[in-house]
Protein backbone atom coordinates (compact mmCIF):
# COMPACT_ATOMS: atom_id res chain seq x y z
CA UNK A 1 0.00 0.00 0.00
CA UNK A 2 0.91 3.14 -0.71
CA UNK A 3 2.04 5.32 2.55
CA UNK A 4 1.71 9.09 0.84
CA UNK A 5 0.05 11.27 3.08
CA UNK A 6 -0.91 15.22 3.19
CA UNK A 7 1.01 17.71 4.42
CA UNK A 8 -0.35 21.60 4.97
CA UNK A 9 2.47 23.76 3.41
CA UNK A 10 0.84 26.90 3.55
CA UNK A 11 -2.65 28.82 4.29
CA UNK A 12 -3.99 31.71 2.16
CA UNK A 13 -5.98 34.45 4.05
CA UNK A 14 -7.09 37.81 3.51
CA UNK A 15 -10.75 37.24 2.16
CA UNK A 16 -13.61 38.47 4.04
CA UNK A 17 -15.91 36.37 3.16
CA UNK A 18 -17.24 33.06 1.80
CA UNK A 19 -14.50 31.78 -1.12
CA UNK A 20 -16.67 31.68 -4.23
CA UNK A 21 -13.77 29.19 -6.66
CA UNK A 22 -10.42 28.91 -7.37
CA UNK A 23 -8.59 28.68 -10.80
CA UNK A 24 -4.91 27.91 -12.05
CA UNK A 25 -3.16 30.39 -13.11
CA UNK A 26 0.38 28.85 -13.19
CA UNK A 27 2.30 25.79 -11.33
CA UNK A 28 2.64 28.50 -8.44
CA UNK A 29 -0.25 31.05 -8.38
CA UNK A 30 -3.91 30.62 -8.57
CA UNK A 31 -6.85 33.09 -8.44
CA UNK A 32 -9.63 33.14 -5.79
CA UNK A 33 -13.01 34.94 -5.95
CA UNK A 34 -15.22 35.39 -3.14
CA UNK A 35 -18.95 37.24 -1.84
CA UNK A 36 -16.20 39.67 -0.86
CA UNK A 37 -16.32 41.36 -4.01
CA UNK A 38 -12.54 41.21 -4.27
CA UNK A 39 -10.79 38.60 -6.33
CA UNK A 40 -7.43 37.72 -4.87
CA UNK A 41 -3.99 36.50 -7.00
CA UNK A 42 -2.08 33.97 -4.58
CA UNK A 43 1.90 32.49 -4.36
CA UNK A 44 1.06 29.08 -3.22
CA UNK A 45 4.08 29.52 -1.28
CA UNK A 46 3.19 32.95 0.28
CA UNK A 47 0.60 33.54 2.86
CA UNK A 48 -0.86 36.65 1.29
CA UNK A 49 -2.23 37.78 -1.94
CA UNK A 50 -0.30 39.26 -4.86
CA UNK A 51 -2.89 41.33 -5.68
CA UNK A 52 -6.20 42.32 -4.22
CA UNK A 53 -8.71 42.79 -7.48
CA UNK A 54 -10.98 45.39 -6.51
CA UNK A 55 -14.25 46.24 -8.79
CA UNK A 56 -16.96 44.45 -8.62
CA UNK A 57 -20.23 45.55 -6.27
CA UNK A 58 -21.10 42.18 -5.25
CA UNK A 59 -20.10 38.91 -4.70
CA UNK A 60 -18.17 37.51 -7.63
CA UNK A 61 -19.45 34.38 -9.23
CA UNK A 62 -17.17 33.33 -11.79
CA UNK A 63 -13.19 33.93 -13.52
CA UNK A 64 -11.13 32.74 -16.44
CA UNK A 65 -8.43 32.78 -17.17
CA UNK A 66 -7.51 34.01 -20.92
CA UNK A 67 -4.53 33.00 -23.21
CA UNK A 68 -2.76 36.46 -23.41
CA UNK A 69 -2.82 36.37 -19.63
CA UNK A 70 -5.90 38.73 -18.75
CA UNK A 71 -8.91 37.87 -16.06
CA UNK A 72 -12.17 37.83 -16.78
CA UNK A 73 -14.63 38.14 -13.90
CA UNK A 74 -18.17 38.28 -13.22
CA UNK A 75 -20.53 39.35 -10.42
CA UNK A 76 -24.45 39.63 -9.29
CA UNK A 77 -24.57 43.23 -9.78
CA UNK A 78 -24.44 42.86 -14.00
CA UNK A 79 -20.48 43.83 -12.94
CA UNK A 80 -18.05 42.18 -16.08
CA UNK A 81 -14.28 42.61 -15.39
CA UNK A 82 -11.16 42.11 -17.78
CA UNK A 83 -8.12 42.65 -15.67
CA UNK A 84 -4.42 42.78 -16.21
CA UNK A 85 -2.63 40.18 -14.24
CA UNK A 86 0.24 41.31 -14.19
CA UNK A 87 -0.12 44.36 -12.43
CA UNK A 88 -3.81 43.43 -11.06
CA UNK A 89 -5.42 46.93 -12.41
CA UNK A 90 -8.65 46.65 -14.06
CA UNK A 91 -8.58 47.27 -17.70
CA UNK A 92 -12.22 47.74 -18.55
CA UNK A 93 -15.71 47.03 -16.79
CA UNK A 94 -18.63 46.12 -18.17
CA UNK A 95 -22.10 46.85 -16.30
CA UNK A 96 -25.41 45.40 -17.58
CA UNK A 97 -27.23 46.00 -13.86
CA UNK A 98 -30.49 44.50 -15.47
CA UNK A 99 -28.31 40.75 -15.70
CA UNK A 100 -27.08 38.58 -13.20
CA UNK A 101 -23.91 37.75 -14.51
CA UNK A 102 -22.81 34.14 -13.82
CA UNK A 103 -19.44 33.53 -16.03
CA UNK A 104 -17.77 33.76 -19.16
CA UNK A 105 -16.81 31.22 -21.68
CA UNK A 106 -13.32 31.82 -24.15
CA UNK A 107 -14.26 32.57 -27.50
CA UNK A 108 -11.52 33.69 -29.56
CA UNK A 109 -8.81 35.98 -28.56
CA UNK A 110 -11.18 39.03 -28.24
CA UNK A 111 -14.02 37.82 -27.51
CA UNK A 112 -15.71 36.17 -24.21
CA UNK A 113 -19.17 34.78 -24.15
CA UNK A 114 -20.83 35.43 -20.90
CA UNK A 115 -24.09 33.71 -19.16
CA UNK A 116 -26.63 34.75 -16.69
CA UNK A 117 -29.67 33.84 -14.35
CA UNK A 118 -31.86 35.19 -16.78
CA UNK A 119 -31.14 32.40 -19.39
CA UNK A 120 -29.30 35.08 -22.01
CA UNK A 121 -25.89 34.34 -23.47
CA UNK A 122 -23.97 37.69 -24.82
CA UNK A 123 -21.13 37.53 -27.25
CA UNK A 124 -18.65 40.63 -25.86
CA UNK A 125 -15.17 42.19 -27.56
CA UNK A 126 -13.71 42.38 -24.60
CA UNK A 127 -11.13 45.22 -26.11
CA UNK A 128 -14.08 47.42 -26.80
CA UNK A 129 -16.34 46.42 -23.78
CA UNK A 130 -19.17 46.11 -26.48
CA UNK A 131 -21.50 43.70 -27.00
CA UNK A 132 -21.57 42.15 -30.09
CA UNK A 133 -25.06 40.68 -29.96
CA UNK A 134 -27.77 39.39 -27.25
CA UNK A 135 -29.15 35.71 -27.48
CA UNK A 136 -31.78 36.27 -25.43
CA UNK A 137 -33.66 33.29 -23.55
CA UNK A 138 -30.96 31.27 -25.32
CA UNK A 139 -30.28 28.86 -22.19
CA UNK A 140 -31.52 28.15 -18.83
CA UNK A 141 -31.25 30.49 -15.79
CA UNK A 142 -28.17 28.86 -14.02
CA UNK A 143 -28.82 28.06 -10.03
CA UNK A 144 -26.32 30.42 -7.73
CA UNK A 145 -22.97 29.27 -7.50
CA UNK A 146 -23.36 26.74 -10.83
CA UNK A 147 -20.00 26.46 -12.40
CA UNK A 148 -21.85 24.33 -15.07
CA UNK A 149 -22.33 26.00 -18.26
CA UNK A 150 -25.19 25.77 -19.90
CA UNK A 151 -23.85 25.82 -23.72
CA UNK A 152 -21.12 24.90 -25.90
CA UNK A 153 -19.39 26.68 -28.20
CA UNK A 154 -18.71 25.64 -31.72
CA UNK A 155 -15.43 28.45 -31.97
CA UNK A 156 -14.51 28.49 -35.36
CA UNK A 157 -18.24 28.58 -36.52
CA UNK A 158 -18.92 31.39 -33.98
CA UNK A 159 -22.12 29.20 -32.82
CA UNK A 160 -24.16 28.76 -29.65
CA UNK A 161 -25.34 25.17 -28.86
CA UNK A 162 -27.98 25.39 -26.08
CA UNK A 163 -30.61 22.64 -24.76
CA UNK A 164 -33.32 25.09 -23.04
CA UNK A 165 -35.92 22.15 -22.99
CA UNK A 166 -36.11 18.77 -25.47
CA UNK A 167 -34.50 20.51 -28.18
CA UNK A 168 -30.76 21.50 -29.16
CA UNK A 169 -30.71 24.92 -30.52
CA UNK A 170 -27.98 26.49 -32.56
CA UNK A 171 -27.63 30.24 -32.38
CA UNK A 172 -25.50 32.07 -34.18
CA UNK A 173 -22.84 34.90 -31.78
CA UNK A 174 -22.76 37.76 -34.96
CA UNK A 175 -26.67 37.86 -35.37
CA UNK A 176 -28.25 36.68 -32.03
CA UNK A 177 -30.60 34.78 -33.91
CA UNK A 178 -31.51 30.73 -33.49
CA UNK A 179 -30.50 29.25 -36.78
CA UNK A 180 -31.35 25.87 -35.92
CA UNK A 181 -32.91 23.53 -33.22
CA UNK A 182 -33.27 20.07 -33.21
CA UNK A 183 -35.78 18.21 -31.41
CA UNK A 184 -33.49 14.99 -31.01
CA UNK A 185 -35.01 13.89 -27.21
CA UNK A 186 -38.90 13.09 -26.20
CA UNK A 187 -37.72 14.64 -22.60
CA UNK A 188 -35.61 17.36 -21.18
CA UNK A 189 -31.89 17.47 -22.33
CA UNK A 190 -29.66 17.39 -19.28
CA UNK A 191 -26.43 18.12 -20.52
CA UNK A 192 -24.31 18.21 -23.26
CA UNK A 193 -20.39 17.58 -24.91
CA UNK A 194 -18.40 18.57 -27.62
CA UNK A 195 -16.58 15.35 -29.06
CA UNK A 196 -13.12 15.32 -30.16
CA UNK A 197 -14.07 15.12 -33.45
CA UNK A 198 -16.47 17.74 -33.50
CA UNK A 199 -19.54 15.80 -33.28
CA UNK A 200 -22.34 16.50 -30.21
CA UNK A 201 -23.13 14.19 -27.08
CA UNK A 202 -26.53 14.82 -25.65
CA UNK A 203 -28.44 13.16 -22.78
CA UNK A 204 -32.00 13.22 -21.49
CA UNK A 205 -34.08 12.31 -19.02
CA UNK A 206 -35.55 9.98 -21.86
CA UNK A 207 -32.73 7.69 -20.51
CA UNK A 208 -30.94 7.80 -23.89
CA UNK A 209 -27.58 10.06 -24.79
CA UNK A 210 -27.05 10.86 -28.62
CA UNK A 211 -24.75 11.71 -31.01
CA UNK A 212 -25.50 14.50 -33.38
CA UNK A 213 -23.64 16.60 -36.30
CA UNK A 214 -22.55 20.17 -35.84
CA UNK A 215 -25.40 20.62 -38.05
CA UNK A 216 -28.00 18.83 -35.84
CA UNK A 217 -28.31 15.78 -38.06
CA UNK A 218 -28.23 12.69 -35.63
CA UNK A 219 -26.15 9.74 -36.24
CA UNK A 220 -26.25 7.56 -32.95
CA UNK A 221 -28.51 7.07 -29.98
CA UNK A 222 -27.36 4.67 -27.23
CA UNK A 223 -30.24 3.14 -25.45
CA UNK A 224 -29.84 0.91 -22.27
CA UNK A 225 -29.78 3.52 -18.89
CA UNK A 226 -33.57 2.31 -17.37
CA UNK A 227 -33.72 5.76 -15.41
CA UNK A 228 -32.52 9.34 -15.89
CA UNK A 229 -28.82 9.63 -16.96
CA UNK A 230 -27.13 12.39 -14.75
CA UNK A 231 -23.87 13.02 -16.88
CA UNK A 232 -21.29 12.05 -19.17
CA UNK A 233 -17.82 12.14 -20.26
CA UNK A 234 -15.30 11.46 -22.57
CA UNK A 235 -12.25 9.06 -22.08
CA UNK A 236 -9.02 9.64 -23.56
CA UNK A 237 -9.93 6.79 -25.76
CA UNK A 238 -12.41 8.01 -27.07
CA UNK A 239 -15.19 5.97 -24.87
CA UNK A 240 -18.15 7.09 -23.55
CA UNK A 241 -19.11 6.86 -19.78
CA UNK A 242 -22.70 7.75 -18.53
CA UNK A 243 -24.17 7.16 -15.09
CA UNK A 244 -27.67 7.07 -14.35
CA UNK A 245 -30.70 7.02 -11.58
CA UNK A 246 -30.21 3.28 -12.43
CA UNK A 247 -27.66 2.30 -10.46
CA UNK A 248 -25.43 1.71 -13.49
CA UNK A 249 -22.20 2.90 -15.22
CA UNK A 250 -21.98 2.60 -18.98
CA UNK A 251 -19.36 2.26 -21.38
CA UNK A 252 -19.45 3.42 -25.42
CA UNK A 253 -17.71 2.96 -28.21
CA UNK A 254 -18.31 6.77 -29.53
CA UNK A 255 -17.16 5.74 -33.05
CA UNK A 256 -19.46 2.22 -33.42
CA UNK A 257 -22.47 3.68 -30.85
CA UNK A 258 -21.89 0.15 -29.16
CA UNK A 259 -22.23 -0.55 -25.59
CA UNK A 260 -19.02 -1.76 -24.78
CA UNK A 261 -19.39 -2.35 -20.42
CA UNK A 262 -22.11 -2.08 -17.98
CA UNK A 263 -21.16 -1.46 -14.45
CA UNK A 264 -23.86 -2.68 -12.12
CA UNK A 265 -22.56 -3.32 -8.52
CA UNK A 266 -23.94 0.21 -7.20
CA UNK A 267 -27.09 -0.34 -4.86
CA UNK A 268 -28.78 3.33 -5.31
CA UNK A 269 -28.11 6.17 -7.56
CA UNK A 270 -24.72 7.37 -9.22
CA UNK A 271 -23.39 10.32 -7.62
CA UNK A 272 -20.04 11.06 -9.90
CA UNK A 273 -17.80 8.93 -11.52
CA UNK A 274 -13.99 9.65 -12.14
CA UNK A 275 -11.33 8.39 -14.12
CA UNK A 276 -7.93 6.90 -12.24
CA UNK A 277 -6.09 5.57 -15.07
CA UNK A 278 -6.22 4.20 -18.65
CA UNK A 279 -8.37 1.33 -17.26
CA UNK A 280 -9.90 2.05 -13.99
CA UNK A 281 -12.63 4.16 -13.20
CA UNK A 282 -14.23 5.32 -9.83
CA UNK A 283 -17.34 5.66 -9.10
CA UNK A 284 -19.52 6.69 -6.11
CA UNK A 285 -23.36 6.48 -5.07
CA UNK A 286 -26.13 8.03 -2.56
CA UNK A 287 -26.01 5.31 -0.33
CA UNK A 288 -21.45 6.72 0.24
CA UNK A 289 -20.53 3.29 -1.60
CA UNK A 290 -17.65 3.73 -4.11
CA UNK A 291 -15.96 1.77 -6.29
CA UNK A 292 -12.45 0.98 -8.24
CA UNK A 293 -13.43 -0.77 -11.55
CA UNK A 294 -11.62 -2.24 -14.74
CA UNK A 295 -13.66 -0.41 -17.72
CA UNK A 296 -12.97 -2.95 -20.03
CA UNK A 297 -13.90 -5.89 -18.03
CA UNK A 298 -16.61 -4.50 -15.43
CA UNK A 299 -15.04 -6.07 -12.81
CA UNK A 300 -14.18 -4.09 -9.07
CA UNK A 301 -11.05 -3.63 -7.72
CA UNK A 302 -11.49 -2.48 -4.59
CA UNK A 303 -14.84 -0.83 -2.72
CA UNK A 304 -14.80 1.47 0.29
CA UNK A 305 -17.60 4.23 1.99
CA UNK A 306 -16.56 7.56 1.59
CA UNK A 307 -20.16 8.93 2.02
CA UNK A 308 -21.57 11.20 -0.59
CA UNK A 309 -19.60 14.43 -0.41
CA UNK A 310 -17.67 15.63 -3.40
CA UNK A 311 -14.23 14.02 -3.90
CA UNK A 312 -11.16 14.90 -6.17
CA UNK A 313 -8.45 11.90 -7.21
CA UNK A 314 -5.02 12.99 -6.64
CA UNK A 315 -3.16 9.99 -8.20
CA UNK A 316 -3.92 6.62 -9.57
CA UNK A 317 -3.84 5.59 -5.49
CA UNK A 318 -5.11 8.35 -3.76
CA UNK A 319 -8.40 9.64 -3.83
CA UNK A 320 -9.15 13.11 -1.37
CA UNK A 321 -12.87 13.41 -0.23
CA UNK A 322 -14.30 15.52 2.68
CA UNK A 323 -17.96 16.30 4.74
CA UNK A 324 -17.85 19.63 6.81
CA UNK A 325 -14.46 20.71 7.51
CA UNK A 326 -12.69 17.15 7.84
CA UNK A 327 -11.00 15.83 4.70
CA UNK A 328 -10.20 11.73 4.53
CA UNK A 329 -7.33 10.55 1.98
CA UNK A 330 -8.24 7.26 0.98
CA UNK A 331 -5.91 4.14 -0.76
CA UNK A 332 -7.25 3.16 -4.22
CA UNK A 333 -5.32 0.07 -4.27
CA UNK A 334 -6.44 -1.64 -0.51
CA UNK A 335 -9.80 0.70 -0.28
CA UNK A 336 -8.68 2.07 3.37
CA UNK A 337 -8.69 5.08 4.59
CA UNK A 338 -5.36 6.24 5.15
CA UNK A 339 -5.13 9.79 6.65
CA UNK A 340 -8.16 11.81 8.51
CA UNK A 341 -7.51 15.10 8.70
CA UNK A 342 -9.22 17.87 10.44
CA UNK A 343 -8.57 20.62 7.57
CA UNK A 344 -10.17 23.75 8.22
CA UNK A 345 -12.27 25.29 11.11
CA UNK A 346 -15.38 25.87 8.90
CA UNK A 347 -17.25 23.64 6.18
CA UNK A 348 -14.70 22.83 3.35
CA UNK A 349 -15.96 23.55 -0.17
CA UNK A 350 -14.01 22.73 -2.91
CA UNK A 351 -10.57 21.21 -3.59
CA UNK A 352 -8.68 21.78 -7.12
CA UNK A 353 -5.58 19.77 -7.94
CA UNK A 354 -2.89 21.77 -9.08
CA UNK A 355 -0.18 19.33 -10.30
CA UNK A 356 0.87 15.86 -9.53
CA UNK A 357 1.56 16.95 -6.08
CA UNK A 358 -0.11 19.75 -4.80
CA UNK A 359 -3.87 20.57 -4.11
CA UNK A 360 -5.51 23.22 -2.56
CA UNK A 361 -9.10 23.42 -0.37
CA UNK A 362 -10.68 26.59 0.42
CA UNK A 363 -13.89 26.76 3.25
CA UNK A 364 -16.22 28.89 4.58
CA UNK A 365 -13.60 29.60 7.33
CA UNK A 366 -12.23 32.35 4.57
CA UNK A 367 -9.60 30.35 3.92
CA UNK A 368 -6.96 28.39 1.20
CA UNK A 369 -5.06 25.45 1.82
CA UNK A 370 -2.21 24.15 0.03
CA UNK A 371 -1.45 20.51 0.64
CA UNK A 372 1.32 18.22 -1.03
Amino acid sequence: MNTDKLQCQNILSGHEDIIGGVITIDSNQIMSWSDDTTLRLWFLDRSTPIHILRGHGAQVTHALSLPDGTITSTAYDGSLCIWDLITGTLARKIVRPELTFMGTMYWSPKHVVSWDLEGNLIPWNISSGKAISILEGACFGCYERSMIRPFILLRERGVAVTWPSITLEFWDLQSGQCVNGVMEHTDAVAGAYLLPDGRILTWSNDRTLKICTQDGIVEATLKGHENNIRNAFVLANGDIVSWSDDATVRIWDTLKAQLKCVFAQHNSLILHVWSVSTNLLLSQSLDGRCYVWDRVTGESCTAFDAGMNGGIVLSTSRFLNWEQAAMKLWDLDSGECVQVLNAHEGEILGAKLIDAKTVVTWSKDRTIKVWE
